[in-house]
């Protein structure tokens, strides 16, 4: 992704999603702290783990503005006896402590460049984890979707708006976003599918009645299936606990979704 100097404003009114929440309160119940939410952006998990009391979490992105941001919200929830922010890259990002989960949530695995990135990543996780730890990986997967449309309708609610590929590998749109006030975060997409990424050009136009000035961003997740990330994990030491094709636990199939699997450190 890009421009997130600009976006880091408003991107916590532009992703705001909460449909993976209660499978991520399930995993909460079940494992381990302390938790670790990387890359994690300008906090969009933190109310789940407010509610939970006595949890440490840390989250770390490695974008100087997604960070600060971060750190802000931290502070303004009253969580900073607990909760905590970090810049690094988790590609490399090591922490004294170890975790007993850790989450990479809606797709930030995809933002690597290369499969061997994601094999250099998941290994150093692998690192990060207490023996027997757990780690979340949620993948989108519109590349089973489009490949099989003949049954579905053409919104896929488990995919982001720029991801809804139904019968065409290019697709354009327009989300509007209220600024509480302060007008409204247009976002236009055009998105194109590939055979190895989701690439997506977004634009925001400003609006006169909006402290918003017209940007771009650019998007890029690349396409990691499910027999890929199987083997990358073997390969560093991580357990297939279990893994499903959304968020209600529904079995992974070839044409499902999303890509949501949770393994475990090997011993």
């Amino acid at each position: 992704m890009s421009n997130y100097s600009t976006r880091a404003k408003f991107y916590h009114v532009e992703f705001r999603t909460t449909d993976d929440f209660p499978f991520i309160r399930w995993l909460l119940r079940k494992s381990i702290a302390p938790v670790l939410d990387i890359p994690g952006g300008v906090g969009r998990l933190l109310p789940l783990y407010a509610e939970v009391n006595d949890l440490e979490s840390h989250l770390v992105d490695r974008e100087p503005a997604m960070y600060f941001r971060c750190r802000e919200e931290i502070k303004r929830m009253g969580l900073n006896h607990r909760v905590y922010a970090h810049m690094g890259d988790m590609r490399t990002w090591r922490s004294p402590n170890k975790f007993g989960l850790i989450l990479i949530a809606r797709g930030g695995l995809q933002l690597l460049p290369c499969i061997q990135d994601v094999v250099t990543t998941l290994k150093n996780l692998r690192a990060n984890l207490k023996p027997s730890g757990l780690l979340y990986v949620d993948i989108h997967n519109p590349w089973a979707v489009q490949s099989n449309t003949t049954n579905r309708s053409p919104e896929i609610p488990e995919l982001p708006e720029f991801m809804q590929f139904y019968k065409s590998t290019c697709i354009e749109g327009e989300n509007q976003y209220s600024l509480s006030g302060d007008g409204v975060l247009i976002r236009r997409f055009c998105s194109t599918l590939t055979k190895s990424f989701v690439e997506v050009k977004f634009t925001y136009p400003s609006e006169n009645k909006s402290s918003v000035q017209k940007y771009f961003a650019y998007g890029k997740w690349l396409h990691i299936s499910k027999m890929e990330l199987l083997k990358v994990a073997g390969y560093v030491g991580l357990d297939l606990e279990e893994w499903y094709g959304d968020y209600e636990h529904s079995p992974l199939s070839p044409n499902s979704p999303r890509i949501v699997a949770v393994f475990r450190s090997g011993r």
